[in-house]
């Protein structure tokens, strides 16, 4: 019996038994069939890495690509094309975004450019500018137009006499308009330390200013001349815990000094030694601790002597009055007991001048504030 050389599959013989020859062809045809699906599912199943690929072409048209570039060329195309966009730039601008930032990111910028250089001023022909764009133009220029004489927030104007006319001059200050504001000038019954007070140097014309400190303090000194002398003793107080000594007067029995003893309480132990004449001691919890010796003051008629001296003083009130300097006499209401005349203005143009009065008041513990003329 005859088979096939490859796979040894039964051929049929031209002289056997056609029965058994055609079951021999069946069984070839059977394992050919088997053989052929078996092929089939193999090499559909059957795959390749690239890598592993034999005898692959070395260039892009062995592929069969035509229009291909290599990576080394597709460096030197890139190159080129960014040698060309930057042309020479220098490196503080040879990126987009160092001219992004260049422009101020604006993607108008155009535009604004093209705005900002029409409101810019051209010498090479007219431009409509608005009265506002021409004075801000002449204020940049710090330069005066022409086109705006006479006009507010403009330049002023000569008239024929080659001079500014009134009506284009701002408000002068005289010494009218200046006692006119101290006229209507708020009022101020107890003005602070650091308050100025207005004046004019005498002799002259020149103004200067004081604080309220400053002119209590010069009255202080003043009036301290006065009473200091009148009363024949300079007021001290002392806050100290050792001895005070006060020389006595021994044919008069009186005190030769006086202590101001405002802040000596009642039992406030004090210590008072007679320097001549003998000696006197009266001490906390003695009999005379509240009296200076027998029959002298109680610490209480001390301290209501102490209230009728002068604590304090002040400028009060206000009064203008008109004086015509033509002799015509005075308007504007009369003054009261005390007052003081305190700055003196004349009028331009007429023969009136402005008087301003203040009335100088003390101040006693025992009677309250009093004018300084009122008593």
């Amino acid at each position: 019996m005859a088979n096939t050389t490859n796979y040894n599959w039964p051929l049929p013989s031209p002289s056997g038994l056609q029965m058994n020859e055609i079951a021999k062809i069946a069984t070839s045809f059977s394992a050919i069939d088997a053989k052929i699906k078996a092929f089939e599912t193999s090499f559909s199943n059957h795959k390749h890495k690239f890598a592993e690929l034999e005898e692959k072409p070395t260039t892009l048209g062995g592929y069969g690509i035509t229009d291909g570039m290599t990576a080394e060329e597709v460096a030197q195309a890139i190159k080129k094309a960014v040698d060309d966009l930057i042309n020479g730039s220098g490196a503080a601008l040879d990126t987009l975004k160092e001219l992004a930032d260049a422009l101020g990111n604006d993607p108008e910028f155009a535009t604004t450019v093209g705005n900002a250089l029409g409101v810019r001023v051209r010498v090479d022909a007219a431009q409509p500018f608005t009265l506002a764009e021409k004075a801000q133009g002449r204020s940049n220029l710090d330069a005066l137009g022409t086109v705006d004489k006479g006009k507010a927030d403009g330049v002023a104007s000569l008239d024929s006499t080659g001079k500014v006319p009134p009506a284009q001059l701002p408000a002068l200050t005289t010494t009218a308009t200046v006692g006119a504001a101290m006229a209507g000038a708020n009022g101020k019954a107890a003005p602070a330390d650091g308050d100025f007070f207005a004046g004019v140097e005498a002799g002259g014309s020149t103004m200067f200013k004081a604080t309220w400190a400053n002119i209590k303090a010069t009255l202080k000194a003043y009036f301290d001349a006065i009473y200091q002398a009148k009363l024949g003793y300079v007021p001290v107080r002392q806050f100290i815990s050792g001895v005070i000594y006060i020389g006595w007067d021994g044919p008069s029995g009186k005190l030769a000094t006086q202590v101001d003893a405002t802040y000596f309480g009642v039992n406030w132990p004090i210590d008072i030694r007679g320097r001549a004449n003998g000696g006197a001691n009266w001490a906390d919890g003695a009999g005379y601790a509240d009296r200076l010796g027998p029959g002298g003051w109680t610490l209480a008629t001390i301290q209501d002597q102490l209230n009728w001296r002068v604590t304090d003083h002040r400028f009060a009130g206000y009064i203008a009055q008109e004086v015509l300097l033509d002799g015509g006499g005075t308007s504007g209401g009369g003054g009261s007991s005390g007052y003081v005349v305190t700055h003196v203005t004349k009028r331009g143009g007429v023969a009136v001048a402005d008087v301003g009065l203040r009335q100088p008041q003390l101040y006693i513990p025992n009677a309250g504030w009093r004018a300084l003329g009122g008593w």
